[in-house]
């Protein structure tokens, strides 16, 4: 890209890195049904890595179509997404439009060297805007135990599960490996309401008028009780990396009672214990609105607000 003065300018990617079960679904949905996304006086584009290449935007909707949740997203690493995204502008980058990538999975993955020394060779030419979506890690736990670990069929516990989610859900300490690297600019933590349209913030995140776009859809929620007592009759029918039969059930069964609420009041206390410092480094890295939000939202803070599952009420 270049300036009105003849100047190169850094080519500026937007990159979604999740975390999983924080609406990264929805994001993906809206995005391959609105792969180009017009603001005032500027545009995205969304691009999606697949097993060998960056798809074509025939290629993405195709796959939507026949995806059983409606949309696609990039697999792989982001360094391999990042070099393919840039080997395919350099032939068709005609409109100028911002690329935005996207996978829940790049959020959580825990070696990110191959990403530095990437990005440390191309400090000058792309300008890397992270975003990434969270929410409180008490019901992001019980959402993540039931969707991935309890048909696990190896006797997995929660309290062993934990040893291991417990730094994945440290959402600040995650989003913050990114500060460091060359040519990220920017690194946003967005919070996730689950009771709210996610794709009308992402919008506003990208700076374009949210009433330009319909609204988006929920995708891939939480298993409900109708596939908990399904897959404890039948387990085979899950397995912990495949989410189809969630998919399917809901279509053939839609319902959204929830599973048993599957934490201890103790052990509760002991999530929320436990990242309570990152919390409020997260908390003090947003901006007023968020800040506000995130200290009026006592799930980030407390136990009380998940009393009614043990017999109690909420404070």
């Amino acid at each position: 890209m270049i300036d009105r003065y003849g100047c190169q300018l850094r080519k500026k990617i937007i990159v979604h890195i999740g975390y999983p079960k924080c609406g990264s679904s929805a994001i993906q949905h809206f995005l391959c049904h609105h792969q180009q996304l017009e603001g005032s006086g500027f545009s995205y584009r969304y691009f999606v890595m697949g097993k060998d290449g960056i798809l074509s935007a025939q290629d993405i909707t195709a796959r939507s179509r026949r995806s059983l949740s409606g949309y696609v997203a990039s697999v792989g690493s982001l360094t391999d997404a990042l070099q393919a995204l840039l080997h395919t502008l350099e032939k068709e980058d005609e409109t100028g439009a911002v690329p935005i990538m996207s996978q829940e999975g790049w959020g959580s993955n825990d070696d990110i060297t191959d990403l530095k020394v990437f990005a440390a060779e191309l400090t000058h030419e792309i300008e890397l805007h992270i975003v990434g979506y969270v929410r409180p890690q008490i019901s992001w736990l019980q959402s993540a135990w039931w969707q991935w670990y309890a048909w696990r069929g190896d006797g997995l516990i929660l309290d062993d599960a934990w040893k291991w989610l417990r730094h994945t859900v440290k959402w600040q300490s995650r989003l913050q490996r990114f500060s460091g690297i060359p040519c990220v600019a920017t690194v946003s933590a967005r919070l996730q309401n689950a009771h709210a349209d996610i794709t009308r913030d992402f919008l506003e995140y990208l700076e374009i008028d949210k009433g330009a776009y319909a609204a988006g859809k929920r995708i891939n929620m939480s298993v409900s009780a109708t596939h908990v007592a399904l897959y404890r009759r039948f387990p085979r029918l899950r397995t912990p990396h495949d989410s189809r039969a969630d998919l399917l059930i809901d279509k053939l069964l839609p319902t959204h009672r929830p599973p048993p609420f599957i934490l201890t009041r103790d052990f509760a206390q002991q999530v929320v214990e436990e990242v309570h410092e990152d919390n409020h480094a997260l908390l003090n890295g947003l901006d007023e609105i968020a800040q506000a939000k995130m200290q009026a939202d006592q799930r980030w803070w407390s136990v009380e607000p998940y009393a009614e599952h043990w017999g109690g009420t909420r404070g």
